[in-house]
């Protein structure tokens, strides 16, 4: 038991460091030697695959890697982008609309007439007039019907290889090998590479009449660089950023950077007082109840949430064996996986294992 508390204890001294250090290199990033993008390509993210975590900064919680994980991580990375080939579906699109609404999907949040269930505001898009929806499609067969002022936009087509793409992502950005080789590294991730591609077919879409836009915000690069992008265009448009989760174990995403949204919804006291501390304007921080959780059908209550990315399987075990033994009875509890990964045979073999 005294161990247990010392090991967790030693964990969370060592996360408070990189906190730390994540904000200073994010401040380093917002130097004019940066311009354009300044900071948006970074992205420190716990939660999944990521070139920070076992590049830029070393690893501090987990062991290091060795440096054919390094060269494979890498290259992951960037031959990730052939399939990268966008394409956006519609149906009819009012030109009245002054606000937007950006989110993700699956095929099975869209109803038989085509409207879209959105699970992050638990409102359904044909009850939302004056509305265009913006949604990133996570399914590969699209819907049987698309609702009006609905555009699905998606990214990936494993059916189709673009070859030429990874050179494509190491000529734009070679550049950056010669000013800062964490910032290359950072250009040439997966995430930085949608984001190119989205915000290339969004601004394409943007209805110029615009007055708001809200977007589910995660701290991705491909958001700070839309707002970027958005800013750019038109400085008038409010952007609200809407914190759709719950609170991360380390929430390093949300750090302030030099893009981001003009206001941001939060859903508890803590967080209010998270983004307060890591840059954020108090005045234009506001406190809502939970639109995902608000008026939800499923029961939250004895269920263990499984991350998106699983990096240690004996780690969460041992935790859950943990918890178990001396704190909780988690007799009768299910084990729900993440919407992304709940379709994938590893994750669904881990769950029964738990």
């Amino acid at each position: 038991m005294r161990k247990k508390l010392k090991d967790s204890d030693d964990v969370k001294v060592k996360q408070l460091e990189l906190f730390k250090k994540i904000k200073k290199i994010q401040n380093f990033y917002q130097d004019k030697l940066f311009k354009p993008f300044y900071d948006s390509p970074i992205y420190f993210t716990p939660l999944d695959e990521n070139i920070f975590s076992d590049l830029n900064l070393g690893n501090k919680i987990f062991k290091p890697k060795g440096l054919i994980f390094k060269f494979y991580f890498i290259l992951k990375n960037i031959l990730y982008s052939i399939f990268f080939d966008q394409k956006i579906f519609k149906n009819k699109i009012s030109e009245n609309n002054d606000k937007l609404i950006l989110t993700w999907a699956f095929k099975n949040n869209f109803s038989k007439d085509g409207s879209l269930n959105d699970r992050y505001l638990n409102i359904n898009s044909k009850n939302c007039p004056g509305i265009t929806w913006f949604v990133i499609y996570m399914d590969q067969t699209l819907p049987n019907k698309i609702g009006e002022d609905i555009i699905l936009f998606r990214s990936v087509n494993k059916s189709k290889i673009k070859f030429l793409n990874p050179l494509k992502i190491l000529f734009k950005n070679f550049k950056y090998l010669f000013i800062d080789l964490k910032y290359f590294l950072f250009s040439i991730s997966k995430y930085n590479n949608f984001s190119y591609i989205f915000n290339k077919t969004f601004l394409n879409c943007l209805n110029y009449g615009t007055e708001k836009i809200l977007i589910h915000y995660e701290g991705q690069p491909f958001q700070n660089e839309l707002i970027r992008n958005i800013k750019r265009l038109n400085k008038k448009i409010e952007i609200i950023g809407n914190m759709h989760a719950p609170p991360l174990p380390f929430p390093s995403p949300y750090i302030k950077k030099k893009f981001t949204p003009d206001k941001i919804i939060v859903n508890g006291k803590l967080q209010t007082q998270f983004f307060i501390k890591n840059g954020w304007n108090k005045k234009n921080i506001f406190l809502k109840n939970s639109y995902r959780y608000l008026n939800s059908k499923y029961n939250l209550k004895k269920t263990v949430y499984l991350p998106i990315m699983i990096k240690s399987e004996k780690k969460i075990i041992e935790s859950i064996k943990y918890l178990s033994y001396n704190t909780y009875n988690l007799n009768g509890y299910k084990i729900k996986l993440h919407p992304a990964s709940k379709n994938i045979s590893s994750f669904q073999i881990f769950k029964k294992k738990i």
